[in-house]
């Protein structure tokens, strides 16, 4: 839909000039643009520029579809680049990623493959993917999963991760981190308080404990991570070599696992 209005003003603006500048590339290779630059480097008076303007103008009034799937194939093109930086970005921040001393562990601490999940509480994705998910943690048994709190929905969802970081301290991190996953509808302070609350947690402990600056410094170390790795929804996942973006299955999170273990020997 971006790419249709996009092309709908591009039409409006009814310059020539922006318009032979948008499909410079994309003319360069066809046949029709071979007509038009015949060197490389060829440099031309405006009366020649003009001309140029002018077919190509003319060529795209007749052949709109091609601006469309030009910008197709440049989005397509940019989401594959995004995609092969961010697997190259694994590696140099492997340590941030798998082996930070502060990030809550699901699954098995010792597992033989570690997963990471960047997740925000109040992601409705997110919810409908946990059941998923620690259903394969259990019955695979050996798989380590890595808590990357990562809180983009407002305001709200900062609260509920210094919360859930916060509550560490009085070993409730698992299990705040599932009732707050379980939350339904708003997800303020006071219904996080109440939640805390009710699974046993001190709640004057846990609003002095969210103060911490550690928390702050945490979160704000799982954005730049996210930034590096080209992670800008939730919930997002990383396999060792892979990040994989949405709300994946259970199947398709163990074929990662599968693969993960096969390439490991």
């Amino acid at each position: 839909m971006a790419i249709k209005s996009f092309w709908s003003d591009l039409l409006k603006v009814g310059s020539s000039v922006a318009i032979a500048a948008l499909v410079a590339g994309v003319l360069m290779t066809t046949a029709k643009a071979q007509t038009i630059v015949t060197t490389q480097q060829q440099s031309f008076d405006q009366r020649q520029e003009q001309d140029i303007e002018s077919i190509v103008h003319r060529y795209l009034l007749k052949n709109p579809e091609v601006v469309y799937q030009a910008l197709v194939s440049w989005q397509a093109q940019q989401e594959q680049a995004e995609k092969v930086a961010a697997q190259q970005n694994i590696a140099p921040n492997a340590d941030a990623l798998f082996n930070r001393a502060s990030d809550p562990i699901f699954g098995n601490p010792n597992g033989d493959v570690v997963m990471v999940e960047f997740f925000d509480y109040r992601c409705g994705y997110c919810k409908r993917v946990t059941p998923g998910l620690m259903d394969m943690l259990a019955k695979d048994g050996n798989v380590k999963l890595v808590m990357k709190e990562f809180p983009i929905l407002g305001p709200d969802s900062v609260v509920a991760a210094r919360a859930a970081l916060a509550a560490r301290k009085q070993g409730k991190y698992n299990d705040l981190h599932m009732a707050l996953i379980k939350t339904k509808g708003a997800l303020n302070e006071g219904i996080i308080m109440k939640i805390a609350s009710s699974i046993g947690i001190d709640t004057d402990q846990l609003k002095s404990d969210m103060n911490d600056p550690a928390i702050q410094q945490e979160i704000a170390e799982t954005r730049a991570l996210a930034q590096a790795l080209k992670i800008n929804g939730t919930p997002a996942f990383v396999f060792s070599d892979q990040v994989v973006p949405g709300a994946i299955s259970p199947e398709q999170m163990q074929q990662h696992v599968d693969r993960i273990r096969q390439s490991n020997g």
